[in-house]
């Protein structure tokens, strides 16, 4: 139970200040008989609460319980730092947790609380007669909104039975301890904390190490699954024989990109999603456009990837070395899966949506992304690359999904609303009304 607040709406700004709160006589009061109470009652502790509004870095110090601020008293960094004036506490000091905190004058750093109930409701898991053991591998450093949201489409999505390992590559303080809030009570989900940031291609090598189930998939934190996504997965793997690798197709993915690769600029696409439309709209639409063809690839981008464990341990993780950080560590994967005998397969009916750059910036991501490139073809002098790019471009069925996609969005209005379904008299009569509205509101607003 709350007995009362010091303070309340106190504003904080960018230059560090100090702030004194004395306590009314009637709060020393509840605090005395509260004191009183502990000896009859279960009660154990009393709890000092700071609640913070935004996010913010703060130092606790000087606190006196008791005593007069004004006066300087009980200032010092001896156990007379924290005074009671009732002895019954007083007498407790050195069972009270937290005091050295206090004493350091470190600054300490706000966590941003949420509520439970916003979070993603857990989808029911079910046994499918074949069952297979998969542990999905999310690595994270900071974009702890990103990532919370990645985790909740994959609680919100995610049907069959399943472990979730999260890799937090030495993450700010107010990622890890969210982190840690996050998966206390579910049991399915563990996270591994770097000492030290070890960079992602090592963060993934960390979780691929620890997994002992049959598949594996590594997950971007910046990714936004869809329902049914895992079970598309499997149907590409069941497709032919000798998959080893699957990838789904996504706004943000290079060559998996729908319904465009390419911007106008001739860079990469995001394609962001059409006005009033959401993420599993999407999904649907390309779950139901698709050819369900789950054509074979010469590369996948690594973002999202399903992969056989077995097949993994045969050809070698993650090559560290010559991709600490990533970009052009998951196209050397493919390579050596596929020089192995392997095939790599496109569930082109799986649609997970991609925010890209949460971690780094777009000009890092650059960067990174120009050095993974040298490294690629310096590992792999004997792959045609300008050929594999010509292969993944020359795909039949995302070639057609994306003309159908193409289709489908310039027809449909926000929301997904079939415009050509809608009869002219309904549209006209739509619009009378609309015109209307508009000339009473002029109407009021001149008066």
């Amino acid at each position: 139970m709350r007995l009362f607040t010091v303070a309340r709406n106190v504003g904080v700004g960018r230059i560090g200040e100090r702030f004194t709160f004395e306590l009314r006589g009637d709060h020393r009061a509840q605090l005395t008989a509260k004191a009183k109470k502990v000896v009859h009652d279960s009660v154990r502790s009393l709890l000092l609460i700071f609640e913070c509004t935004a996010l913010a870095d703060f130092a606790i110090a000087d606190v006196t319980l008791g005593g007069d601020a004004s006066t300087g008293e009980a200032r010092s960094t001896s156990s007379k730092a924290i005074s009671f004036e009732d002895p019954n506490i007083e007498a407790q000091l050195a069972q009270l947790k937290g005091l050295d905190h206090w004493r350091r004058q470190h600054a300490l750093r706000a966590v941003k609380w949420q509520p439970a109930s916003i979070h993603a409701e857990e989808a029911k898991w079910i046994w499918p007669a074949r069952f297979t053991s998969i542990d999905i591998v999310v690595c994270v450093h900071n974009a702890v909104d990103e990532t919370l949201n990645c985790l909740d489409a994959l609680r919100r999505c995610t049907t069959v039975p399943h472990t979730v390992l999260i890799v937090d590559d030495r993450s700010n303080h107010t990622t890890r301890e969210q982190l840690r809030r996050y998966i206390h009570g579910k049991p399915w989900m563990r996270l591994v904390e770097n000492e030290k940031n070890l960079g992602y291609t090592r963060s993934a090598n960390i979780g691929l190490s620890s997994s002992s189930a049959e598949w594996v998939v590594l997950l971007n934190s910046d990714a936004i699954v869809t329902p049914g996504w895992l079970e598309g997965m499997f149907e590409a793997v069941n497709s032919r024989p000798g998959v080893a690798l699957v990838g789904p197709v996504s706004n943000a993915a290079s060559w998996q990109s729908v319904p465009e690769i390419h911007d106008v600029k001739g860079g990469w696409s995001t394609n962001p999603l059409p006005d009033g439309w959401s993420i599993d709209q999407m999904a649907e639409a390309v779950r139901e456009l698709s050819l369900r063809m789950f054509p074979e690839a010469t590369l996948l981008n690594g973002f999202c990837t399903l992969m056989r464990r077995d097949v993994i341990e045969e050809v070698g993780f993650l090559d560290e070395d010559s991709f600490p950080m990533g970009y052009g560590e998951e196209n050397d994967l493919c390579l050596r899966v596929r020089k192995a005998g392997y095939t790599l397969a496109i569930a082109d009916h799986v649609y997970v949506y991609h925010i890209k750059s949460a971690s780094f910036g777009k000009g890092r991501r650059a960067e990174l992304s120009k050095q993974g490139t040298a490294q690629l073809h310096a590992k792999h002098p004997d792959v045609d690359m300008k050929l594999v790019q010509r292969e993944l471009a020359e795909s039949g069925a995302l070639i057609e999904l994306r003309r159908r996609l193409r289709k489908h969005l310039d027809r449909r209005g926000p929301g997904g609303v079939d415009l050509e379904a809608i009869p002219l008299a309904d549209t006209a009569a739509s619009l009378l009304v609309t015109s209307d509205l508009n000339a009473d509101a002029e109407g009021m607003t001149s008066a």
